[in-house]
């Protein structure tokens, strides 16, 4: 059974008034608050609903409108490069005799044909010296002179056009207005390796008419601009050779965005122009932020420029991560609406293709702006609600206190008896047993009262007799405690010592363990080392042997060759049986291809021992005899030859990739610095799940000499970073690894006074590094010296 919790009269009262009079006041109040705030979040979610459905139709519409106005810019624009283009191709068949005025202005420098001054309303030429200048050049030139008069009126009559020009097949440009070509233009160009000559050719413009090229850097000094291109055929040529010429109108950049820049975008929103393949034809200053770029609308001409030269992909919408849903949206429709994250901003985008050129111009709106006025409006709601939860608080604070006090006035006048009553309890239980009657008023109290001190009075005599017989008990105990006492300390003290032999014992077992380990392991690797020793002195000996009869056998097998084109040659005519059987048998065994594969063979056979030799060799050098002296070691050639060794595990498994530094002679046991190294290159090998790179880098810092394996394998679990050098740590299969490997090469490099390194990413690979001293410590020298 559940006691239940105590309180006081006064607890009681005060509770009572908040349940019954408080409490459901406050729910009441706060419900109403609850439905104002929530009425008001309702209203300015659909306000910011029916705002947003309005923005997008008004934004699309703007859209629309600004698109269409551009098309009719861009549109006369097209209709003037169709003007020009006719009358090149009519100025081609037109007889026309230059004035002699005109003809001054040409001279040919370094090959260049080109005008050299200005002439009222005229344009300047440039003919390349890819090409022999000749009289036909020069007329050419002239003839084209009477189309001067027409690009002055085209730049003249559209704002947006910078300048006219009409570029041949055989690298001549014919540009207004006039400027100096000879200084700005390559005195090699050739034109028909720029877009503003190729995108006008039969493959990428089959209807022959007006088309835009893509932003590039003018070579002719503008900076960033587009063209509107159309070509020139002559009558009866093959338009698969190309064009005769292409005529242009150029619109620079900054042409461009100002045509942006007088966008009338509500919300104060911007507009951008898209080429076709998606790059950023126009951006204007306040969206370069939001973008992360700064529109290229100047450019140095330091350098002449050879090539073309577009926008990076920073302007590319279908190459920026942050803008494919946009570039998706945009290749599925001509015109629409979307929402794009720039910059962690919430972006409204509306576009719309331009007519006859396949741009588009895009419009963003900033979100946060669009629903300015609705959050004001829900803000001004909120604080009208936040203040009548104030003033709430507030009269119930004040309504709080007046039931406080009237509670407290109350329980006063029933608890103060009852505290009385208490007090005696108090004291008797805290061995004041003979108290004093006092009087109440209450009847209920006194009776209480009464019976309080009476108990009291028989407690006190029981209570001595209950202290006679502690204290007789409390003698035997303490007697019996300090026995037990002393016999506890005993057994602690033995247990004590008992636990430090034991753990003394266990540590000496796992060092006789590890040790053991570890001189079986270096046991195993010396005798390894004498019977590769031993093995290696056995095959080169009858090696030996081997390479010197094929040797001396491929100079016989010449002798014989020799020796028997000669019997042919001498002993038989063609015409005789005997030399016809003989050929007949030597077409029937093939003998060209016996002769020819005799001598590979023998060659093969050669290459064969000198691979064995090479083997031996490595063999030799890895193991040294199980040599443990100190000597002064090539590491590299060490290293060459434990790669040699583990060949076999890493031919299968990785490319072997040889970074090497400068190294000098190192002091150390070479045989130890090979099994540190075949250990690392081994462990590399069996990392690597699927065919991967080991990469072996050396080099020298200050007094000290390292030595890299990286590899590409599954890389260490970084929980096991600080237990892979402890001995019997393995992560491999049982019967794949014993965990003394790297242990063992631990020890070995402590031993030299180096140490070994290691970083590794889960996942990617691991690298370890070893450095090592170029010479040992002087009391090292004495101790391995002596």
């Amino acid at each position: 059974m559940t006691t239940p919790r105590s309180q006081s009269f006064f607890s009681l009262v005060w509770r009572s008034y908040l349940r019954s009079a408080l409490l459901p006041i406050i729910l009441i109040e706060l419900a109403l608050v609850v439905a104002y705030l929530l009425t008001n979040a309702i209203i300015r979610d659909e306000n910011i609903q029916t705002m947003q459905r309005l923005a997008k139709d008004q934004l699309q519409g703007v859209a629309n409108l600004e698109a269409g106005r551009i098309s009719d810019q861009l549109d006369s624009v097209a209709h003037m490069t169709r003007l020009l283009q006719r009358q090149t191709e009519m100025a081609y068949q037109t007889p026309y005799q230059a004035s002699a005025e005109e003809q001054q202005r040409y001279s040919v420098t370094d090959g260049v044909l080109h005008t050299t001054h200005d002439l009222p309303g005229r344009a300047a030429l440039f003919y390349s010296n890819i090409n022999t200048i000749g009289q036909a050049q020069r007329d050419k030139a002239l003839q084209l002179g009477q189309l001067d008069g027409v690009m002055r009126d085209v730049v003249d009559a559209q704002p947006l056009v910078t300048q006219a020009y009409i570029n041949t097949q055989d690298s001549m440009n014919r540009i207004y207005p006039y400027f100096d070509v000879i200084d700005q233009y390559p005195h090699d160009m050739k034109i028909t390796e720029f877009n503003f000559f190729y995108d006008a050719d039969i493959k990428h413009n089959p209807g022959k008419g007006p088309v835009w090229t893509d932003v590039y850097i003018d070579p002719a000094g503008q900076g960033w601009m587009t063209s509107c291109i159309a070509p020139v055929y002559l009558p009866g040529s093959d338009p698969a050779n190309g064009p005769e010429a292409v005529v242009g109108l150029d619109i620079t950049l900054e042409q461009l965005i100002k045509q942006i820049l007088n966008l009338d975008v509500p919300w104060q929103g911007y507009g951008i122009l898209v080429d076709k393949s998606g790059t950023i034809m126009a951006l204007p200053p306040e969206g370069e932020e939001a973008w992360g770029l700064k529109e290229l609308t100047n450019q140095s001409y330091a350098d002449a420029i050879r090539q073309d030269t577009f926008k990076p992909d920073e302007f590319n919408l279908n190459k920026r991560a942050d803008t494919q849903v946009l570039s998706q949206a945009m290749q599925q429709a001509d015109s629409g609406m979307t929402e794009l994250n720039l910059n962690n901003d919430l972006m409204l985008v509306s576009w719309h293709t331009i007519r006859g050129t396949n741009w588009s111009l895009l419009l963003l709106v900033d979100d946060d702006k669009i629903y300015t006025d609705a959050m004001a409006l829900n803000a001004r709601f909120n604080r009208i609600g936040y203040l009548m939860i104030g003033a709430l608080v507030l009269f119930y604070l004040c309504f709080f206190v007046y039931l406080y006090r009237k509670a407290f006035t109350l329980s006063q006048s029933v608890a103060m008896p009852l505290q009385a009553l208490s007090a005696t309890m108090k004291r008797i239980g805290e061995g004041d047993y003979y108290q004093n009657l006092e009087p109440f008023v209450v009847r209920e109290a006194q009776e209480t009262a009464t019976g309080l001190v009476q108990m009291g009075k028989a407690l006190g005599q029981y209570t001595q007799a209950l202290e006679e017989a502690k204290t007789n008990l409390e003698n035997l105990n303490q007697e019996l405690e300090a026995r037990v006492t002393a016999r506890t300390q005993e057994l602690q003290d033995l247990n004590h010592q008992l636990n430090q032999e034991n753990t003394a014992k266990a540590q000496l077992i796992d060092e006789l363990k590890q040790t053991q380990a570890q001189l079986v392991q270096s046991e195993k690797m010396a005798s390894i080392g004498q019977l590769a020793a031993g093995v290696a002195h056995e095959i080169n000996n009858p090696m030996a042997y081997i390479s010197a009869n094929i040797e001396a056998m491929g100079d016989y097998v010449g002798d014989l060759l020799s020796l028997n084109q000669a019997y042919e040659r001498a002993l038989m005519p063609t015409s005789d049986p005997a030399r016809q059987s003989l050929d007949e048998l030597k077409i029937q065994l093939d003998y060209d291809f016996l002769i020819n594969d005799l001598q590979a063979l023998v060659e093969e056979s050669r290459e064969g021992t000198r691979r064995v030799k090479k083997i031996i060799e490595d063999l030799r050098e890895f193991s040294h005899g199980g040599d443990t002296d100190w000597a002064w070691a090539d590491l590299h050639k060490g290293l060459e030859s434990t790669l040699n060794i583990a060949h076999n595990e890493l031919k299968y498994k990785a490319e072997v990739v040889r970074e090497y530094g400068n190294l000098p002679a190192v002091e150390c046991i070479p045989s130890q610095i090979n099994q540190v190294l075949l250990n690392l290159l081994v462990n590399a090998a069996q990392a690597i799940e699927q065919f991967g790179k080991v990469t072996v880098r050396t080099g020298q810092k200050d007094d000290q000499v390292y030595i890299q394996v990286e590899d590409t394998g599954s890389g260490i679990d970084e929980k096991h970073m600080g237990q892979i050098f402890n001995p019997f740590f393995t992560t491999k299969p049982v019967g794949k690894g014993t965990g003394l490997g790297l242990a063992m090469s631990y020890n070995i490099m402590e031993k030299h006074h180096g140490r070994i390194d290691v970083t590794s990413v889960k996942g990617k690979g691991t690298c370890f590094t070893l450095w090592l001293p170029i010479k040992q410590p002087v009391s090292l020298e004495v101790d391995h010296r002596s």
